[in-house]
């Protein structure tokens, strides 16, 4: 009886949203206590989930595949929009800073750095080091709120750590990078 209540309970936490958990607290339906407490076992249990479909290694594949699916959907979304131009600019616009034609320039330049921002991010030494940072960063706030953070520390700490293991291996990358060409560099002034 204890594990239908416990099931039912956790199966009612996966479909309550933690925005709506705020919602609640904000409009009193629930103390500040009781909304921590939800905010809580609702990262244990995605946690729990996450880790036991496949472990760390899995969470973080998962989530590589995720931001690669969207990166490439982004570029197939680029590819095939619609790109029939404006009236003015069909019929030979002037194109002067408000008018139609320097819209479409405008809006093409933005299509054109979405698609070059999802290639760049599904090149593996960025999109690779970014998952884990995400998964990583998930990981920090689940455990905050597990013990006893608010929500707003909680994000901020997993997202700290996020950006903070995506900035130390970024950075690995660069050095790594600057050491082959100092020493590509040495080489080429021994054959001189």
């Amino acid at each position: 009886m204890a594990a239908t209540k416990l099931s039912a309970r956790n199966e009612e936490l996966k479909r309550t949203s933690v925005e709506e958990i705020n919602q609640y607290y904000k409009d009193s339906k629930i103390t500040l206590t009781d909304k921590n407490q939800l905010l809580r076992d609702k990262a244990q249990l995605r946690r729990q989930e996450h880790y036991q479909e496949g472990g760390y290694v899995d969470a973080v594949t998962k989530q590589f595949v995720e931001n690669m699916q969207k990166n490439w959907q982004t570029i197939v979304d680029v590819a095939t929009r619609d790109v029939t131009p404006s009236k003015d600019a069909s019929q030979g616009g002037q194109g002067s800073p408000g008018s139609s034609m320097a819209n479409d320039v405008a809006l093409e330049l933005w299509h054109s750095g979405r698609a070059i921002f999802a290639m760049a991010s599904m090149i593996p030494i960025f999109s690779i080091p970014t998952a884990f940072g995400q998964v990583h960063g998930e990981a920090v706030k689940e455990k905050a709120l597990e013990y006893g953070a608010g929500p707003g520390l909680a994000w901020l700490l997993g997202t700290l750590a996020d950006v903070g293991t995506n900035v130390v291996s970024v950075s690995s990358v660069a050095r790594s990078v600057a050491k082959t060409a100092q020493q590509g560099g040495a080489r080429i002034a021994d054959l001189t």
